[in-house]
């Protein structure tokens, strides 16, 4: 059974918070970090959920993590279809997030320009 955590950027210093994921009552988007009582308002939109899996360099992989595969391929991990993926960049070919060795590289969130083909 894999733990269940989740990840977004802070609103107010731009970090990358990590722990249980919560709506606010005023429909704001917060994590608060696993054993502590403060919570962080989180931009919606870079929330993404731990897959569980951790790459070469024992790192979480979480969802819009952009990924190196073991053959060079660099993509990003994806939730499609109930499981995680990993969407290579071409927007093609969805490879098992098990069937390869991945290593962390940026995310899709910091780091877009590793997404563009070449």
């Amino acid at each position: 059974m894999r733990e269940i955590l989740f990840r977004g950027k802070s609103l107010d210093k731009g970090e990358w918070v990590e722990g249980n994921y919560s709506v606010m009552l005023s429909g704001r988007v917060a994590i608060q970090p696993i054993g502590r009582i403060i919570t962080y308002e989180v931009l919606p939109t870079t929330v993404g959920q731990f897959t569980g899996l951790l790459d070469k360099n024992g790192k979480k992989i979480f969802e819009g993590d952009i990924l190196k595969a073991g053959n060079g391929h660099i993509g990003y991990a994806d939730f499609s279809e109930g499981g995680f993926v990993l969407v290579c960049r071409c927007h093609a070919n969805l490879t098992d997030l098990y069937g390869a060795i991945q290593e962390v590289i940026g995310n899709v969130h910091d780091n877009p320009e590793l997404l563009k083909e070449e």
